[in-house]
């Protein structure tokens, strides 16, 4: 009999993973990391929401979630998979952060 699948993670969960994960790129600082968004979205390509040039992605919805941090005046952009494991999501100009007109 083959197992049931894990339940999926609940966006808090995925939230703090990315808080932790910033933290640890950013170092201590006098503010800290705050969740500003943390949602289930279901994306339109594997890319999830974070398209790299010269990277192809499966053309097919992918169920994840989006979290937004912040700290201070700026704002950074995790996204995850099913699997709930964020990613810093980097901009093609090298910074890090929403996009604009966000998703």
């Amino acid at each position: 009999m083959t197992p049931a699948p894990a339940p999926a993670p609940v966006p808090e969960t995925v939230a703090e993973a990315a808080v932790a994960d910033l933290t640890a790129r950013l170092g201590s600082g006098d503010a800290p990391v705050r969740v500003v968004l943390a949602q289930r979205e279901t994306f339109p390509d594997g890319s999830l929401g974070c398209p790299r040039p010269g990277h192809l992605y499966t053309q097919a919805l992918v169920d994840g979630y989006r979290v937004v941090l912040a700290r201070g005046d700026r704002e950074w952009l995790y996204t995850a998979g099913p699997d709930g494991v964020p990613h810093l999501c980097e901009r093609d100009d090298g910074g890090t952060g929403p996009s604009e007109g966000g998703g």
